[in-house]
């Protein structure tokens, strides 16, 4: 997945945080529709916070070595970006994988992207 945030990235000959994190989505959304129901046991069997764990690590190197974070960040903040936006995107692929899937995978796509990019402020649920 971070291999297409760099293919992205150098087609375009410059670093974007917006669209490096749609190529990043639309990487995961493939992942996710090419089985499912593996992908739904999957969820169902592991617990967030293991998955979390297991993932968040070699997903981390890889922003590291391929630079997709700020090289300006401490180290410390690397890992609690990194923890913070992958565990919430986990979460929201769990709940959207484990619900009826009701809204479509695009929609939850843009939810994370506009929840990342712009905060919870971006959504203007309340108006």
């Amino acid at each position: 997945m971070l291999d297409d945030v760099e293919r992205a990235r150098d087609e375009r000959g410059s670093a974007d945080t917006e669209q490096d994190l749609h190529a990043f989505l639309k990487s995961v959304n493939e992942v996710m529709c090419r089985d499912i129901v593996l992908n739904r046991r999957f969820f169902e069997g592991i617990p967030t916070d293991r998955l979390i764990e297991r993932l968040r690590q070699p997903f981390e190197r890889g922003i590291i070595e391929r630079g997709i974070l700020s090289k300006h960040l401490p180290g410390q903040y690397v890992s609690w970006c990194v923890s913070f936006l992958f565990g919430g995107m986990l979460s929201v692929y769990r709940s959207w994988l484990l619900s009826s899937q009701e809204a479509s995978l695009e929609e939850i796509t843009d939810v994370i992207n506009q929840l990342v990019i712009h905060g919870i402020e971006s959504l203007d649920i309340a108006s």
